[in-house]
């Protein structure tokens, strides 16, 4: 029987690029030894054509201690497999990443004392930065949680997120989403916002995700038919709540805030499955804004359908501006969408292009950091080395 620890992440493993699971692994490994709190890796074989087991019990062996390998003998895709590795480890919290990605060198001492000293919060996750062979290309993944925006936009980054593990038990861990191999994360993430509180770690990134060619991501599914499927889910659990939504003149109050969280995301799933009916989504946007002004995305989506009237447009982005004045990533989502629509309009965007440079510096400039085995870096801020 394995003693507990700490912290769990675990590896998915299915026809790897070696050169690419080595960095993985490596990068995962420097975290880990660099903690404090105990932590393990586990690496399991997806049922793999290639016979990939030896090189995973090698990487055991190597890291006696801290990996531990698996095999599964039959191919059940990533879900299925992030569940069984789920059921296998010991962590009181619990990550997955991906065979191909790269995990920075992030404080886990820190994440973990936080969510131990607030044990309301659910999980923790923060931002990836994406890369390919030629370097980074300019895309960061992982945004603010925003209510409004988790049934149908969830800009969340999933890899490195530490779970609590009785919150994932509680929500069935990575189960697949039916008819589909992918998106069991995004939809795990759907069943999570319900009723936790996610941690968004601003200041410390933890991945790299490399874009190619061979990615499941890219290669299999319809994310458009997924989210219609999960939003479907949601709304089945959330029925009487989502009629009130649709066919009342006021939007619920909730008893408590974990319910008005799941008001908001419903009006926001609302929003995204009624696109046709503009008098609606219009009333849900609006009505969200007044009850939460705090709410970042349901804020994004009022400047959305207001993109085509400059006069209605430009007091609400400059109310908006007020409202998040502390939030420099909030701003940069609310400038950037006011410089696209003021180019549009045939408006004066002088001040805005500034505005927008000046955001972009605070909110999307990475951090100066070192990590082994990646590409060499595209912009001169970083201090990567192969």
């Amino acid at each position: 029987m394995t003693e507990k620890c700490d912290v769990s992440f675990f590896v998915p493993v299915y026809k790897p690029n070696l050169k690419w699971l080595d960095a993985t692994v490596r990068s995962i490994i420097k975290v880990i030894r660099q903690a404090a709190v105990s932590a393990e890796l586990l690496l399991g074989d997806d049922g793999s054509p290639d016979n990939c087991f030896p090189v995973l019990a090698g990487y055991e062996k190597e890291f006696s201690g801290i990996v531990r390998a698996f095999h599964f003998p039959e191919n059940r895709g990533v879900g299925a497999t992030s569940c069984a590795l789920t059921e296998l480890s010991c962590g009181r919290y619990v990550a997955s990443f991906d065979q191909d990605d790269i995990m920075l060198p992030f404080d886990l001492d820190r994440v973990v004392k936080y969510l131990d000293d607030h044990p309301e919060t659910g999980a923790s996750y923060a931002r990836k930065y994406l890369f390919n062979d030629s370097g980074l290309t300019g895309d960061v993944h992982g945004d603010l949680f925003s209510p409004f925006l988790q049934f149908f936009q969830p800009k969340i980054n999933i890899n490195s997120m530490l779970i609590r593990r009785e919150v994932l038990f509680a929500h069935e861990s990575f189960k697949p989403l039916p008819g589909s191999r992918i998106n069991h994360d995004v939809w795990l993430m759907f069943r999570l916002a319900e009723d936790s509180v996610f941690h968004y770690d601003r200041e410390f990134p933890r991945a790299l995700y490399r874009v190619h060619n061979r990615q499941t991501s890219t290669s299999n599914g319809n994310d458009q038919h997924d989210y219609l499927l999960m939003g479907q889910d949601v709304i089945c659990r959330h029925s009487e709540l989502y009629r009130q939504i649709i066919l009342d003149k006021h939007i619920p109050a909730g008893g408590d805030p974990t319910e008005e969280r799941l008001i908001q995301g419903l009006c926001g799933l609302a929003l995204f499955i009624n696109q046709r009916n503009p008098a609606l989504i219009r009333r849900i946007a609006e009505q969200t804004v007044a009850a939460h002004p705090e709410d970042h995305g349901a804020r994004e989506v009022l400047l959305q359908l207001y993109q085509f009237e400059w006069s209605r447009f430009y007091p609400e982005y400059e109310q908006a501006m007020k409202d998040f004045a502390g939030n420099a990533d909030a701003k940069f989502i609310f400038t950037n969408l006011a410089l696209a629509t003021a180019i549009k309009l045939q408006q004066n965007s002088d001040a805005l292009a500034a505005k927008h440079r000046e955001l972009r510096q605070l909110t999307q400039a990475p951090p100066p950091i070192v990590v082994d085995n990646v590409p060499k870096p595209v912009k001169a801020v970083y201090s990567w080395k192969f």
